[in-house]
C-alpha cells in the first residue's frame, strides 16, 4: 500500500514541476578581477531525489581572435555534465552544483560558457535540453604591473620586502636574487615555464617577494630585471627607494656568509598533483673578517642541518654530510620542486643551518607557491561521513589532540585528562580505511600519533612489539576512526598524496611541531578544510599561521 501511494506521490511531484532544468552559472568569487582564481559554478536542481552527477569535465577552451570579438577579449569554454537516475525518486527538487577551476585572465574579459547535461541511463527524462545551455560571466579591468615596498616608509631598522606583479602565460617557477652596487639595488628575476602541456591556456597576474634586509639611511634606485630561462635580460619596473634614519646606523647590513639570503623560488598556478620545478640554489660559502693581520686562510662551514617548514617544497641537496665540512671556493647545491598540497597561496622557508669557528648560524631561503583546487565534484547535500571529531588543546603542553569518540570526549571534557580544553575545531570522519591510533605512554613521546595508511601502521606495530617497555617508542592503542585516505595522482609520477576532489572529499591537513629536532615531545595537529574552526577561519590560514610559529607543513593525512 506504502509503495502505490509513493509511486503516485513521485507521478504527481514530475507532473507538478516544469519540465526545464536550465542551470545557473556563475563565477568563485562572484565579481572576479584579475588576481582571482576564476571557478566555473553550474547550479541547478533534478526533478526528485533518485538522481546524482557522475562526472564534470571541461570539455573545450576558445580563445576567441580580437577580430571576431570585435576587438574584446572573450574565451569561451565547453563543459560537460553527466548524471545518473532511478526508477524513483523523492517528493522534492534536489538542488546539484559542479566546479570548473579555469584560472586567471589578465584584462577585461567576456566568458561564454556552454554546458550539456547528459545522462548516463538509457530512459532519458526530458528535464534536461539536449542542446547546451549559453550564460555569459564576467572579469573586470586589470590593475598595471607595478613594484611595492614593504613597510611604506622602511627605516634602518626595517628589513625591507619588494613585491613585483607583472603578467604572464603559463604556470611559471622563478629564482630571484639581488645585489647592491653603491645606490643602486637590482633585483634580478629568472622566469622558467615549467608547467604541463595546457599551461598555455594560463592568463595570470604573477606576483612575487623577495626580502632584500636593512640598508643604511639614504635614497637608492630599485631596478627589478627579468629574464626568461637566463636570456634577454629587460629592466621591467624601477621606482627610487628611501630610508630612513632611526637615529642610527645599520649594523646588521652586509653580505651573508652562505650567499644565499638574497634568493628567494615561487612556482605560481599549479593544480593539485602537479610536480613543478626544479629551482637550483647554490651555496657558496663566502670568507668572514677575522681581524688577524695577515689573514689566515677563510674557515670551512660544516652542514648541521638542510630543511623546509612546507613539505610541499620537495628539497634535496649535496652538500656535505657533518663531519665533511665545505670551503670557500667550493659550493653545494639545493634543489626545489613544487608539489603542492596546499590549497591556494602557498608559502615556505628553506633553512640551512650551518657552524663555523664563529658559532652557529642558521640561513633562509623564502618559497612561495600557489596550488589550484582540481576540477571535481561538490555534492549537494555533502557525503555524510558518521561521527564527528573534536579538536583539545594543552596549553601546558603545548600540544593538540583530537578524537571522535563520545566516550572519550566527555572523559577529556570532564578533566580526566589533564588541562586540555576544546579548541573550537570539529570536523567529520568516516570513510573505508582504518586509522591506527598510538601513544608515547610515560617513557614519550607524551602525545597521540595517528595513521590511516596500513603499511605504516604495521611498520609501527613491529617497532612497538620490539621495544621494551620503558624505552620511547609509540604504543599502538588501537583503530581509533574510519577516514577516507589521500592518493597520489595515477596520471602524474612522483606525485605527494592529496584529496582528490571527484569524490566530494576535502583535506585534513597534519602539522609537526618539530620535536625530534628542538628535543620536545613530538605533537601533530590536524586541521580539517571541511569543518567548524573558530571564527569562521579558513583551515588553509590556520595552516600558515602555524607554519609561522615553527610548526612544519606534512601534507594531507586523511580526507573527509
Amino acid at each position: 500500500m506504502r509503495l502505490v501511494l509513493g509511486v503516485a506521490a513521485v507521478l504527481w511531484c514530475a507532473c507538478a514541476f516544469a519540465q526545464d532544468g536550465t542551470p545557473s552559472v556563475s563565477t568563485a568569487p562572484e565579481n572576479p578581477a584579475e588576481t582571482d582564481e576564476v571557478t566555473l559554478v553550474v547550479r541547478g536542481f533534478f526533478p526528485s531525489t533518485d538522481y546524482a552527477l557522475t562526472s564534470a569535465t571541461q570539455v573545450l577552451r576558445f580563445d576567441v581572435p580580437p577580430a571576431a570579438a570585435h576587438g574584446a577579449n572573450e574565451v569561451e569554454f565547453g563543459l560537460l555534465i553527466h548524471y545518473q537516475h532511478g526508477p524513483l525518486g523523492g517528493q522534492a527538487l534536489t538542488p546539484y552544483e559542479a566546479r570548473f577551476p579555469v584560472g586567471r585572465f589578465p584584462r577585461f574579459t567576456r566568458i561564454k560558457v556552454s554546458t550539456s547535461i547528459l545522462c548516463d541511463t538509457g530512459a532519458c527524462p526530458s528535464w534536461f535540453a539536449v542542446t547546451p545551455y549559453t550564460n555569459y560571466v564576467y572579469v573586470r579591468n586589470p590593475e598595471p604591473p607595478r613594484l611595492e615596498v614593504q613597510p611604506a616608509a622602511p627605516t634602518s631598522t626595517d628589513s625591507v620586502r619588494v613585491t613585483m606583479r607583472w603578467y604572464y602565460t603559463k604556470y611559471y617557477a622563478s629564482r630571484i636574487s639581488s645585489e647592491i652596487e653603491g645606490r643602486l639595488i637590482r633585483i634580478r628575476q629568472d622566469v622558467s615555464y615549467v608547467g604541463p602541456d595546457d599551461s598555455a591556456n594560463q592568463a595570470s597576474e604573477g606576483q612575487v617577494t623577495h626580502e632584500l634586509g636593512k640598508f643604511s639611511p639614504g635614497t637608492y634606485q630599485l631596478e627589478w630585471h627579468q629574464t626568461v630561462s637566463g636570456q634577454n635580460e629587460t629592466i621591467v619596473a624601477a621606482i627610487p627607494l628611501t630610508i630612513g634614519s632611526n637615529g642610527g646606523t645599520c649594523t646588521a647590513c652586509g653580505t651573508q656568509r652562505l650567499a644565499i639570503e638574497t634568493t628567494s623560488l615561487d612556482f605560481d598556478g599549479f593544480p593539485l598533483g602537479v610536480l613543478a620545478g626544479p629551482q637550483a640554489i647554490t651555496v657558496a660559502p663566502q670568507g668572514v673578517p677575522l681581524g688577524i693581520s695577515p689573514p689566515p686562510p677563510p674557515p670551512p662551514v660544516t652542514f648541521e642541518r638542510i630543511w623546509v617548514n612546507n613539505l610541499d617544497f620537495v628539497t634535496s641537496h649535496d652538500c656535505p654530510a657533518k663531519p665533511a665540512t665545505l670551503a670557500v671556493g667550493r659550493t653545494c647545491t639545493v634543489t626545489v620542486f613544487y608539489n603542492g598540497t596546499l590549497r591556494g597561496a602557498n608559502t615556505g622557508t628553506l633553512f640551512v643551518r650551518y657552524s663555523d669557528i664563529l658559532g652557529v648560524h642558521t640561513a633562509t631561503v623564502a618559497l612561495g607557491g600557489r596550488t589550484i583546487a582540481s576540477r571535481g565534484i561538490n555534492f549537494v547535500p555533502q557525503p555524510i561521513t558518521p561521527d564527528t571529531a573534536v579538536e583539545y588543546y594543552a596549553s601546558a603542553l603545548d600540544h593538540y589532540f583530537f578524537t571522535s569518540s563520545p566516550a572519550e570526549q566527555q572523559f577529556v571534557d570532564q578533566g580526566g585528562a589533564g588541562a586540555w580544553q576544546r579548541t573550537g575545531h570539529a570536523f567529520p570522519v568516516g570513510g573505508p580505511a582504518d586509522v591506527c591510533r598510538f601513544y608515547g605512554d610515560r617513557s614519550g613521546p607524551n602525545s597521540h600519533f595517528y595513521t590511516g595508511n596500513a603499511a605504516e601502521c604495521a611498520q609501527l606495530r613491529q617497532i612497538d612489539g620490539a621495544t621494551p617497555p620503558g624505552t620511547p617508542a609509540w604504543r599502538y592503542e588501537g583503530i581509533a576512526l574510519k577516514a577516507e585516505m589521500p592518493a597520489p595522482d595515477p596520471t602524474r609520477a612522483g606525485s605527494r598524496l592529496y584529496c582528490i576532489d571527484q569524490d566530494g572529499r576535502f583535506p585534513i591537513y597534519r602539522l609537526y611541531n618539530d620535536g625530534a629536532a628542538r628535543g620536545i615531545d613530538s605533537n601533530h595537529r590536524h586541521v580539517a578544510a571541511r569543518g567548524t574552526l573558530p571564527g569562521g577561519r579558513a583551515a588553509e590560514d590556520v595552516v600558515r599561521d602555524m607554519m609561522g610559529a615553527g610548526w612544519i607543513y606534512e601534507g594531507n593525512a586523511l580526507c573527509n
